[in-house]
Order: C-alpha cells, then sequence, then structure tokens
C-alpha cells in the first residue's frame, strides 16, 4: 500500500498527454480500493465466499462458487478486473435468499459469470438497474425495489462494503413427551415410517 502523501509523478515535458498521468492516477486509486477492501475483509475474520457484495461497477453478477449456479451454460466472456483479465469458465442462474423484515424473498441472478480466481461474489448494481431495479439510499442500509416491492437490503459492515442481507433460517427443538405419545405417533409425525 502507498505511503499517505503518495502523489502521481508529475509529467515534467509540456508535450505529454494529460490523460496519460489521470489515467495512471485512475488505475492506482482503484488499485488502492481493492487492495484496501481485501485488507478489511480479511481482518475482519470472516469467509466471505458465501455472501454477495454490492458492486457499481461491475458489468456482470460474478459468483467464486460454481455450485451456487443452475442452468449452466459454456461462457467465453472476458472479464477485466485489477487483477487483469480473466476467462469466465460458465455462466448460469442463481438464488440467493434474502431477508426482507425477517421474511425470506428469493432473488433470481441471471447471466452469472463463474470466475474461480475470485475472491467473492459480487451482486451488479448496473444489471439490476437495467432490469429495472431501483436502490433506495437509507444511509448505511441500501433498499433494492422491483416493481414497488421490496426485493432485498444491502448492508453496511463495519469496513463500510455493502452486502447482501441473506435469509437466515432459524430452527426450533421440539421437546416430545414420551408419556402422551407413543412410538408409532412419533415416526408417522416424521415421515420416517418403515
Amino acid at each position: 500500500m502507498a505511503p499517505k502523501d503518495w502523489k502521481p509523478k508529475e509529467d515534467t515535458s509540456q508535450s505529454k498527454d494529460k490523460d496519460k498521468s489521470e489515467k495512471s492516477e485512475n488505475k492506482y486509486s482503484l488499485v488502492t480500493q481493492q487492495v484496501e477492501a481485501s485488507q478489511a475483509m480479511s481482518t475482519t475474520g470472516q469467509n466471505r465466499r458465501k455472501d454477495w457484495a454490492w458492486d457499481t461497477g461491475t458489468f456482470h453478477h460474478i459468483t467464486c462458487d460454481r455450485f451456487k449456479l443452475y442452468d449452466i451454460q459454456p461462457s467465453s466472456l472476458k472479464v477485466e478486473g485489477v487483477n487483469g483479465i480473466s476467462h469466465a469458465a460458465c455462466k448460469g442462474k442463481t438464488l440467493i435468499e434474502t431477508d426482507v423484515n425477517g421474511g425470506k424473498v428469493n432473488l433470481e441472478l441471471t447471466e452469472v459469470r463463474y470466475l474461480p480466481e475470485a475472491a467473492i461474489n459480487l451482486v451488479s448494481h448496473r444489471r439490476l438497474r437495467a432490469m429495472g431495479g431501483r436502490i433506495l439510499d437509507q444511509g448505511n442500509i441500501l433498499q433494492l425495489t422491483l416493481n414497488n416491492t421490496t426485493i432485498a437490503y444491502v448492508d453496511a459492515d463495519q469496513n463500510n462494503l455493502f452486502f447482501v442481507r441473506q435469509f437466515v433460517a432459524k430452527s426450533y427443538i421440539i421437546q416430545a413427551n414420551p408419556v402422551s405419545a407413543d412410538e408409532y405417533t412419533w415416526h408417522r409425525w416424521f415421515g420416517h415410517m418403515n
């Protein structure tokens, strides 16, 4: 990571194109942001491979886990990122179970590209807007709506990285009273009668 007082090297010759210097600075800025984001994720100690990050820069939804995909098709798309050009191994659909006010909403993403070397799953802001999605900014929470229905919330974590709020099923333990329920009733309830 560059020191805080780093500045792009200024072009001393007047004939050089100013855009070249600006491109260099923008490229460094993008790399710095990516490195900082990656360091922030690693310092949280969380495994983010199951999460879906909200990305305003990508043109495609990206997954790092091929097993999240169904209706898989070959893909020859080249994806340009901070690490250079990668090739999508395949594309398909995926289903994200989002948490909307404690309830589960199934968000299906299409044309999701599988990049084996990706570190995290990405939801494309641009792609969702193209399909008619609207994003309402509520500070550290983004609300995604489609046809005036909320389909997902996107929350900022402690490092200001945004992730789709996923539904987590809650399980309940039921205690059986062996006096009031015989063995036949117990097995019938859980569907494993022989």
